[in-house]
């Protein structure tokens, strides 16, 4: 059940950020995100997994603080998006040093926020489980 629950949590960020088999930044799964539909529909199943890992967290460790990743990343994808079409007027490119970058990348708004994602998606079962070990 561990490896299961970890692999829920850090796969969909994964999954999102990396979008196997392609090196173009448009074709990747998070372009679908900014259907507000689809969005919507992500951010629904993520509460319901993040509750239901905090109804099984009391009784767990870490491995089930990373149900909360999904949603603690697309909250931080509606931010991140929002500021980036502030700044830019465009949409978050979430690209690795190996894709083809569209000419409308910029390194320290898109890479910057996209670093800040991930990093803080992939941080939060850390501190949550910091969190909830002191407070239940």
């Amino acid at each position: 059940m561990k490896i299961l629950c970890l692999a829920i949590g850090f796969g969909y960020v994964f999954y999102m950020c990396n979008g196997f088999l392609t090196s173009t930044p448009r074709k990747k799964p998070y372009n679908a995100l900014f259907d507000t539909k689809v969005y919507l529909a992500h951010l629904s199943l993520a509460i319901v997994l993040a509750v239901f890992g905090f109804w099984y967290f009391r009784n767990a460790g870490f491995q089930t603080a990373s149900f909360f990743v999904p949603t603690i990343f697309l909250t931080g994808f509606f931010m991140a998006d929002t500021l980036v079409k502030l700044i830019a007027g465009r949409h978050l490119i979430i690209a690795d040093r190996w894709d083809k970058k569209p000419p409308s990348y910029k390194w320290y708004i898109d890479g910057l926020m996209s670093i800040l994602l991930i990093i803080g998606s992939l941080c939060s079962p850390f501190i949550l489980e910091q969190y909830f070990q002191y407070r239940f």
